[in-house]
């Protein structure tokens, strides 16, 4: 059976040829595997051409294109208009296929499944690459994002990661296309969610991983949970993406600091997006900036605050009521008859002797 993998790349020169080399020792005849990549920068045309010269003769067929646009996504179509297999694989650059038998286990799994439509696995951290806290965090975040999904007995999913899936070629036929309106976080779950609305069926492979080849940014962090955020709200806006509740985070992960943030900048992205409506560049700024500086959980706290502080504040009223005439008037009642005693019997009969003798004086 032929089968079609597209990797879209956005800097061939970091990853693509590790991947290669991997894909070149799978147990499967590589005269039945075309691989299409897609590059997303018109200045890789000329390395891309250099790859495509190497390997042309290893697989059935070795295309290049270039979309001139930055989106996976738009990538991800490009390659499935080309691509002539009857299995549909998608892997991104930066991974690397350690286990031989790999793409036998997907095509096998298909090919016995007649009802299932897609499958996928997750990624596995090269820790020979990376060793820091960051990288293993967004790692297992991913992990636990797709088998909190999975039915553990099954391995149905509504979720599939876009660097280790496959899909079968006839979906793409039938008009299933991924969002091409979608360059930012969860580009694949907007394909996932109309397959499981037209009742398709997806398979998470729980031992079928890929290994992912990273290091992050703080700022790379932070900016992938934001994008995902708002990713997440635009399926459930445009995609019919069913809502999974989320799996509560543990005592023992909100000590890890890169998992709290994550949290934090994800909840910062869907919110930003909830409301779906149109504002132009003002509006989208400040809308931003409101967020950012006062996020909802915030915003919800000082709401709930502030309804306390309302409550709060009428018993104030009452008691300083209480207090002015139990105490404060009692006190100033006293001073004013003390003071008036003491002007009729000492002070003003020194001020009347004053004036008489200002009085003759004049």
């Amino acid at each position: 059976m032929l089968i079609s993998i597209v990797i879209p790349t956005l800097y061939p020169k970091k990853n693509l040829r590790r991947l290669l080399d991997s894909l070149v020792h799978v147990d499967y005849p590589l005269k039945k595997i075309e691989v299409l990549v897609v590059g997303n920068r018109k200045q890789d045309g000329s390395y891309l051409k250099k790859i495509q010269n190497q390997y042309i003769n290893t697989f059935y067929d070795f295309p290049i294109f270039i979309t001139q646009v930055q989106s996976a996504n738009i990538a991800r179509n490009m390659g499935i208009r080309r691509a002539r297999g009857e299995l549909i694989f998608f892997i991104d650059d930066d991974c690397i296929i350690q286990n031989p038998q790999y793409i036998k286990r997907m095509t096998s799994f298909l090919e016995n499944h007649d009802d299932v439509d897609a499958v996928g696995g997750h990624y596995l951290l090269d820790e020979s690459y990376s060793q820091r806290t960051i990288d293993k965090t967004y790692a297992r975040l991913a992990q636990q994002w797709l088998e909190q999904a999975a039915d553990s007995e099954t391995g149905h999913t509504q979720y599939l990661i876009g660097g280790n899936c496959c899909y079968r070629a006839k979906l793409f036929r039938e008009g299933f296309v991924f969002d091409p309106s979608m360059s930012f976080g969860g580009t694949e779950t907007s394909l996932n969610s109309l397959l499981i609305s037209r009742n398709k069926k997806l398979v998470f492979l729980f031992d079928n991983p890929l290994i992912h080849r990273f290091r992050i940014s703080i700022f790379n962090f932070l900016k992938k949970a934001y994008l995902q955020g708002q990713g997440k709200a635009h399926n459930i806006r445009n995609n019919k993406l069913v809502v999974i509740p989320p799996r509560k985070l543990l005592k023992s992960e909100f000590k890890n600091i890169y998992t709290s943030a994550y949290d934090y900048f994800f909840h910062l992205g869907f919110h930003s997006l909830e409301r779906g409506r149109a504002l132009d560049l003002k509006g989208r700024l400040m809308q931003k900036l409101e967020v950012f500086l006062f996020p909802p959980r915030v915003q919800t706290f000082f709401r709930r605050c502030y309804a306390h502080l309302i409550h709060l504040i009428h018993v104030s009223h009452m008691i300083s009521i209480w207090f002015y005439y139990q105490v404060l008037y009692r006190i100033y009642c006293k001073i004013y008859y003390m003071s008036e005693y003491h002007w009729r019997v000492y002070l003003r009969p020194v001020f009347d002797f004053i004036m008489k003798i200002v009085g003759k004086e004049k």
